[in-house]
């Protein structure tokens, strides 16, 4: 049993490096400058020109091929700027990202990219999940605490974010199973005690870093046959800690070719 478990861990670990790993086709933003190896044209005929020497942290790429020793890559297009707008940024001494960036591939090198590059995950103001707490106190009881199997569905709504870092509220439901016995519940015979099934609603707020994530959460439980068990605490206010991390990435994004 124990060699299963570190079997099933090992195998945990590799799914998620694979999940979070870049490939052909990802969009990634580069941490800090780096410098470009090579630049060809996509355009036929056009004279490549004002053409980087290092490709500029925070841009969005799209990964074009990945070898052993190189990556190439493209930005997503720069919008062409008007006649008006180009004065402008000749005044302020800016550059038309467009001309250097758009219709062109960059080659770095494969250990800049390791070292460098980022999967550019989209930021959705709603998402679903999946959340399970490690247990919950119940203040009704001198904040007893339950750890009974749960699994909610929650809907999530980020409000606020930074950086890596974003702050969500959260509301689900889900189910669950509570034991009862003498000391909950009445209706049970002194040497009775199951266990039975809860419908439980929630609420809370969860912090986001990168894809760690921690949240507090309140809610109430309820349970089927409440008039024949009697259980204490059964739509009674309890609070929850929960740690976990973002493994699955749904995007309901619209995919887009351009930079935003």
């Amino acid at each position: 049993m124990k060699n299963s478990k570190i079997y099933l861990l090992i195998v945990f670990v590799l799914f998620s490096l694979s999940i979070n790993a870049q490939e052909k086709g990802d969009i990634i933003i580069l941490d800090v400058p780096t410098t470009t190896s090579n630049v060809q044209g996509l355009v036929s005929g056009e004279t490549l020109k004002k053409n980087a020497d290092f490709l500029q942290s925070g841009i969005k790429f799209k990964v074009v091929s990945k070898l052993d020793n190189v990556v190439q890559l493209q930005a997503l297009n720069f919008g062409k700027l008007t006649e008006k707008q180009k004065k402008d940024y000749e005044a302020k001494g800016k550059v038309d990202l467009s001309e250097i960036y758009n219709n062109k591939i960059y080659t770095i090198s494969r250990v800049d990219f390791d070292g460098n590059a980022e999967k550019f995950e989209p930021r959705e103001r709603l998402s679903i999940g999946l959340l399970t707490l490690p247990f919950k106190a119940r203040p009704q009881n001198d904040f007893s605490f339950d750890t009974e199997f749960n699994l909610n569905s929650t809907l999530n709504w980020s409000f606020a974010y930074s950086n890596n870092v974003s702050i969500n509220w959260q509301i689900g439901a889900g189910i669950g199973t509570v034991g009862l016995n003498t000391s909950n519940s009445a209706g049970l015979a002194d040497d009775e005690a199951q266990d039975v099934s809860t419908i439980t609603f929630l609420s809370g707020l969860m912090l986001q870093y990168n894809k760690v994530q921690a949240g507090i959460y309140i809610g109430v439980d309820h349970i089927n046959n409440q008039s024949n068990y009697q259980w204490e605490s059964n739509g009674n206010m309890w609070f929850g800690f929960g740690i976990g991390y973002d493994l699955f990435n749904l995007s309901l994004a619209k995919e887009s070719n351009e930079q935003k």
